[in-house]
């Protein structure tokens, strides 16, 4: 089950990211909700966890890592912050497992 959300997360997170929520989701709260609640739908679709948990998760860490990140670039440095994505999908399922036990 790890896996597959982890597979999940990959596809969620950076195959259907467009550039312009890439580009975007560091300076407009717009793009950030856009990406955070296609994010959600598709880990969603493809592994059903909350849906609330997913939106605000990824809308919480990538607003902190997009903006960091952004801010890094905008000065002409590397990237400051690792994107800890891999983290939510297995937050996901403890979470889902405490609340069907």
């Amino acid at each position: 089950m790890i896996l597959w959300l982890m597979f999940a997360h990959w596809v969620a997170d950076f195959v259907c990211q467009t550039d312009k929520m890439a580009l975007n989701k560091s300076k407009s709260l717009r793009a950030l909700t856009s990406h955070s609640l296609a994010y959600a739908a598709i880990v969603y679709i493809l592994a059903p966890v909350s849906f609330p948990m997913l939106f605000f998760s990824h809308l919480l860490i990538d607003g902190v890592t997009s903006k960091v990140n952004g801010l890094a670039v905008e000065e002409g440095q590397e990237a400051l912050v690792l994107h800890i994505n891999w983290v939510r999908p297995v937050l996901a399922l403890r979470n889902s497992a405490h609340s069907f036990g």
